[in-house]
């Protein structure tokens, strides 16, 4: 087969990985040596620890689901140095193609959807398999940072499925508003009220204090936010009310 600068090298090419790796060897890293019997479960148990320290308690929950359910059964035990751009591929294209899965019943067991059909359907597979590309890069470039890979070409060259954050936006209107609050319970009506006002995420309204709301500004410092990143949001008379 003809090169593909991935799976398939050139003589010159494979020169080049090997002088990469002797280098290593001669600078005094053991990353040559550990790299060699390093797999996805171990750069995955590194991330997460390192995900712990440094990430909300709930995303972590959330990428621990993903690499206990979709990325360790398929990928697992493969070893960094033999994890081509051509099995993550696949692996992604086969997170595409499985239905959304639903957990429900008195054991409230995983169970899976019928497979969608409509376009917006396939859009949204696509969109959840990204984000399931998007953790497993994530895995593997810390690896590769912290020297347990010799080289991050593999899941650089695969890309997510484009198009996929184009779902179509729909906005409550003021009767359905209405509506909600009427029907909720006067703790979460606060809580909602809140929300609809601001824009902000559960967690950021819960981390807000008097102290955060600018009286003179009509803003709302939002402090505890997704990114780490402190944002306003600008209040409406309602809002500020």
């Amino acid at each position: 087969s003809d090169a593909d600068g991935a799976d398939i090298l050139t003589f010159g090419a494979a020169q080049q990985a090997a002088h990469a790796w002797f280098a290593a060897v001669e600078r005094g890293d053991d990353a040559a040596a550990e790299t060699k019997h390093h797999t996805v479960n171990d750069a995955a148990d590194d991330y997460l620890v390192w995900f712990s320290a440094h990430r909300s308690a709930s995303g972590h929950v959330a990428t621990l689901a993903t690499v206990r359910t979709f990325i360790r059964p398929a990928l697992g035990d493969i070893r960094l140095d033999r994890l081509s751009a051509a099995r993550i591929a696949a692996w992604h294209r086969d997170q595409a193609e499985q239905p959304a899965r639903t957990r429900g019943g008195r054991l409230k067991k995983w169970r899976p959807r019928p497979a969608p059909t409509t376009a917006d359907g396939i859009r949204a597979r696509r969109s959840t398999a990204n984000r399931k590309l998007t953790v497993l890069k994530a895995i593997l470039n810390r690896s590769f940072q912290n020297g347990m890979a010799a080289d991050d070409r593999a899941w650089r060259r695969v890309k997510p499925f484009p198009g996929t954050d184009a779902a179509r936006q729909r906005y409550l209107t003021t009767g359905e508003i209405t509506r909600l609050l009427n029907s909720a319970p006067a703790d979460l009506r606060a809580l909602v009220a809140g929300a609809l006002a601001t824009g902000a995420r559960y967690g950021e309204l819960a981390a807000a204090t008097v102290a955060d709301f600018d009286r003179a500004a009509g803003t709302l410092l939002l402090r505890l936010t997704k990114s780490r990143k402190a944002r306003r949001a600008v209040l409406t008379d309602e809002g500020q009310a």
